[in-house]
């Protein structure tokens, strides 16, 4: 059954056409048919790959389906004849004119550019998607610790955007969950670590958490735009102060809460353990350090793991046996609802800390092996041993034995029993034994 509104679509399975712009999606075409359309408020971000005719459109995961199968389209666009012709003007231009060589050159790379990053303005604006531009917040030379690289982060009203040397990333404000910061085992550093509900895509590479590295109690100065229409927010950061100045960590508490609307978590100021609230440890083959927070475990970083108390069944400790060692370190099994963690080689001096830490978290503990803590292995080395030439003796038996002998070789043996490890013990046995042998002998020779 025909109608006036059926049309027919591209089919061949080729992958090179062309495309348009209508006022909610672009349309891609080939061979003067439709292929198919994208609707613009499905795109969280447009970002120009290290060639610049190379577009990716990065696609929101819709909240009932964390499974959605688009995640981002790669295209390629090519310049078209009259950006050609304008280049090789652009290249007659300077021939004519050498004075202004450095400036034709200049203009013949912009014109080789423009196609990519017209689109990409275009689909930006359209898709009301902000630019650098309009970053309310920028804090340049981050180093990025996950992804690897420096990175330059824009705050913007409802988005971030991290542009690091080879990848450009735009996070939305709802997607980020939590934001940590975290003092690093070593040196004036610290992490600045981001949830995300939506992992980052970098390739065949998923991203959960961003993690930076800052000083923070370096003094930094950030100038702040906000919008004239933004009243609310403007009112915020007036009681604040424009710029804004202090530590890096008070700038960026300022930003995230003001902007992001999270709150930075930070470990308790009060901690028992001996070196700060963290223990180093190590999950399945890999080193890290599992941080002791309000509400959740946090180990970092590879891979970051955060397990909140409300997700844990029970915790399970357990003693590494070395025999003839001491021990110096432990299990800590964490079961879950579903699932379970086990982190290795904790420091044993730290077991009471963290079994009181668990406590006062009112969460169920089991400790194995922990009776056989302080036993002591027996001493072999001093213990006499017989010359490999020497018969033992064999010992007297009752009927030979008189009652007086009988009674001292009981003790003798009951003695040897309760004092198996003590060497004098040992010596004394030995020589009540030669003893009796002796006398032994001595009445056998009487009867013959």
């Amino acid at each position: 059954m025909s109608s006036d509104n059926s049309k027919n679509l591209f089919v061949k399975g080729l992958n090179f056409g062309s495309y348009s712009l209508s006022e909610n999606c672009i349309n891609f075409k080939g061979d003067s048919k439709d292929w198919f359309k994208i609707p613009l408020d499905s795109l969280s971000n447009v970002q120009q790959g290290s060639n610049k005719n190379e577009l990716t459109l990065e696609f929101n995961k819709e909240e009932d389906n964390e499974d959605s199968a688009l995640c981002e389209l790669r295209l390629f666009v090519p310049d078209n004849e009259k950006k050609k012709d304008e280049k090789e003007k652009g290249k007659d231009n300077e021939k004519e004119n050498k004075n202004n060589e450095d400036e034709n050159k200049e203009e013949e790379e912009q014109i080789i550019q423009t196609k990519g990053e017209e689109l990409k303005e275009k689909l930006l604006k359209m898709a009301k998607l902000e630019s650098i531009s309009d970053s309310i917040a920028h804090i340049p030379g981050i180093k990025a610790v996950t992804p690897r690289g420096k990175s330059d982060i824009f705050f913007m009203h409802s988005l971030m955007k991290i542009h690091g040397q080879s990848h450009n990333y735009q996070i939305l404000n709802k997607n980020i969950l939590k934001v940590f910061l975290l003092p690093k085992t070593d040196g004036p550093l610290s992490y600045l670590i981001l949830k995300l509900k939506s992992p980052l895509t970098q390739g065949n590479t998923q991203y959960p958490f961003l993690i930076f590295e800052i000083r923070p109690d370096n003094e930094i100065e950030v100038e702040v735009n906000i919008p004239e229409n933004d009243e609310q927010l403007k009112n915020k950061f007036e009681e604040i102060g424009i710029p804004l100045k202090g530590s890096t960590i008070d700038v960026f508490s300022h930003l995230f809460e003001n902007i992001v609307g999270r709150n930075i978590i930070i470990p308790p100021k009060k901690s028992n353990f001996k070196k700060g609230p963290y223990i180093k440890c190590s999950y399945k083959a890999n080193d890290g350090v599992l941080y002791f927070l309000e509400k959740t475990f946090l180990f970092v970083h590879k891979p970051v793991l955060d397990i909140e108390f409300d997700t844990i069944k029970e915790i399970n400790l357990s003693r590494i046996h070395e025999s003839g060692m001491q021990q110096r370190s432990f299990d800590m099994t964490i079961k879950l609802k579903k699932g379970e963690y086990q982190f290795s080689g904790l420091d044993r001096e730290e077991i009471e800390n963290i079994q009181e830490y668990i406590k006062a978290k009112k969460i169920k503990i089991n400790s194995v092996d922990e009776d056989n803590n302080n036993v002591e292995l027996p001493n072999y080395s001093t213990r006499r041993r017989a010359p490999v030439d020497e018969v033992v003796p064999e010992l007297p038996s009752e009927d030979e034995l008189g009652d007086d002998d009988y009674s001292a070789s009981s003790e003798g043996n009951a003695e040897d029993d309760d004092d198996d490890d003590e060497d004098e013990e040992e010596e004394e046995e030995d020589k009540k034994k030669k003893k009796k042998n002796k006398k032994k002998k001595e009445k056998k020779e009487d009867d013959e």
